[in-house]
Parts: C-alpha cells; structure tokens; sequence
C-alpha cells in the first residue's frame, strides 16, 4: 500500500471545505447576519467577500496543482491504478445518479417535515444542514465512512421510516423529526460515500464536479413532477425505495 499525501493535498478535501463553508453560512444568516445587520450593512459584507475571491481561487488552485503533481494517493495500488484510468460509463453515470438520489431525499424530507408534520419555522434548516454535513464528512476523510456499517445503518433506517410512516398518529413530533432526520442522514452519508469511493484521478476532477452539479435538478422530480402526480407526499416513499 501507498503512503498518503502529504496534508493539503488531495484535492477533494477542498470539496468538504466549501460545503463546510454552506453550513456554517445556512446556520449563521438567519441566526446572526440577519438579527443584527441591517441590509446595507449585510450588503457591504458580501461584496467584501467577493473581492476575496481572487485570492481565495489563487489558493484552491495551488492545492490543486499541488495535488495532481503528487505522485502518491491514499488509496490502494490496485484501486490507484483503476481509478487513473479514464472513467468508465458506469461510473459517469453513478458520479450523477448518486448525489441525484441524495438530493431527492433532501426535499422530500423536507417536505414531510415541514408541511405534513409540523410548520415550524427554521425546521428547512435540520435536513438541510444534515444533507450538507455527510458531504463533509464523506469527502473529508475516507475515514468517515465504512460500507459495511453503513450498510447496517441504512436497512435499520429504512425499517424505522417505513414504521414511522405507517405509525406517524401515534409519534411525537420530535420522534418523527429524528426518525426522518437520522433517515436522511444515513442514507446521503451512503450515496456522499459511495460517490467519493468512485473519485477519479484528479486529471478527471472537472468531469466529477461537473456530474455532481448536475445532478442537483433532480429534486426537480420533487419540486415539479410530484405534485403533479401524487396525491400526498408520496415522494418520500419512493425516494427511500
């Protein structure tokens, strides 16, 4: 086995970065920015950070460079070899239907809690910042996730949801938003882990995020197709299946 990169290297950590950076803004707006800013002032501050962005991008691009010129991964050889070699169709189309599946999980989860279990505001942030921490975690660190826990993870949560649906009258509200919060999260840390077990080489890197980006219109099937053909939140059903 190879060693790992040096630290810094990899250029998918930037990756958990960048939605470390999501969370900490969906969680610091509504609670900070908008309580004690005024617009004007809230305006000054976003194009304060905009003129960072040079220097930010001038950074994110030495790590990168840093990271392809590397001549070590933290993967096995074997695996090492499979994945420099240019990505087959079954992995271009897991790199889109994977965060695909996480990004319908997403809204229908959201939609379950907020419009048939309770209309509380800010709940929209729970599944949310759920969603954006298994992609921290998952492109942190190969750490984070292992398959085969996970694996037992995620039957016991599809178990609990399909009895929380059927038993929803009977729950309290906090036992449902666990039972669907922990839900989304084990199944998005799947799909997050799954999708960074398949990274390519870096050379690819462009390919990957670009799959990745692509596959958020599919909570489109969410948004649009659902309320045209289901007569209830029907789409959380099928998104767990």
């Amino acid at each position: 086995m190879v060693q790992p990169h040096p630290a810094g290297a990899s250029p998918y950590r930037l990756y958990a970065l960048s939605n470390a950076g999501s969370l900490l803004a969906l969680v610091s707006y509504p609670f900070f920015f908008e309580t004690h800013l005024t617009r004007k002032a809230q305006a000054g501050c976003g194009l304060g950070v905009r003129g960072l962005r040079p220097v930010l991008r001038l950074l994110c691009r030495e790590t990168l460079e840093a990271a392809v010129g590397s001549e070590e991964d933290d993967l096995p050889a074997t695996e090492d070899l499979f994945l420099n070699s240019q990505p087959s169709t079954i992995n271009l189309c897991l790199w889109l239907l994977l965060p695909a599946c996480a990004s319908v999980l997403l809204l229908a989860t959201t939609n379950k809690l907020c419009q048939d279990v309770a209309v509380i505001p800010f709940l929209w942030v729970l599944p949310l910042g759920l969603y954006l921490l298994s992609f921290i975690l998952c492109f942190d660190s190969p750490r984070w996730y292992r398959r085969f826990p996970f694996t037992l993870a995620l039957i016991a949560a599809l178990g609990g949801i399909c009895w929380a649906l059927d038993h929803a009258d009977d729950l309290s509200l906090r036992q449902q938003v666990a039972i669907y919060g922990g839900g989304l999260f084990i199944c998005c840390m799947v799909c997050h882990g799954e999708l960074y077990r398949l990274k390519p080489d870096p050379r690819y890197l462009t390919s990957y995020y670009l799959m990745i980006a692509a596959a958020g219109p599919g909570g489109l099937f969410v948004a649009v197709a659902a309320p045209l053909v289901f007569t209830d939140y029907y789409e959380l059903h099928w998104g767990f299946s």
